[in-house]
């Protein structure tokens, strides 16, 4: 249980660090008249994988390991990512991180017992939408 304990710090570390790194690259591509780079960033691809990380954890140890997970994972993460990122992107991360991983742990945790799909996926939708609303936010407004 240790050693799953530690695998889901280091996978949640390395996914919020890749994400905020990714963040500041926008997708160059066009679809049209759309240009993908104003609405999309690489970092859109690797950040949905913390909620897998959280939902995983949740699901095979329970809400209070997640949110060790994520209170652990978000205190190494925010300290690569004021190294590797701007200090912008690490506090909107934090706030945002925050904000909608424990959200998704509680949402995980109240539907736990409905069928296995409803859980994560209701979860999973509520957290990053929320997450993505505060980030970009706080990330990209003017200043």
């Amino acid at each position: 249980m240790l050693a799953r304990f530690s695998l889901a710090i280091l996978a949640m570390v390395a996914v919020v660090t890749a994400s905020n790194v990714l963040v500041q690259f926008p997708v160059q591509a066009d679809l049209g008249p759309v240009h993908l780079g104003d609405i999309l960033t690489w970092g859109a691809f690797t950040y949905p994988f913390a909620f897998l990380v959280s939902d995983l954890t949740n699901r095979y140890d329970g809400p209070r390991r997640a949110r060790a997970v994520v209170l652990v994972g978000f205190a190494v993460a925010l300290c690569l990512s004021a190294y590797l990122s701007t200090p912008r992107i690490a506090t909107a991360s934090a706030t945002a991180f925050l904000v909608g991983q424990l959200l998704d742990i509680a949402v995980f945790s109240r539907l736990r017992n409905r069928f296995w799909l409803i859980p994560p996926l209701s979860a999973s939708l509520l957290g990053s939408a929320i997450d993505t609303a505060i980030f970009f936010s706080l990330a990209f407004a003017p200043a």
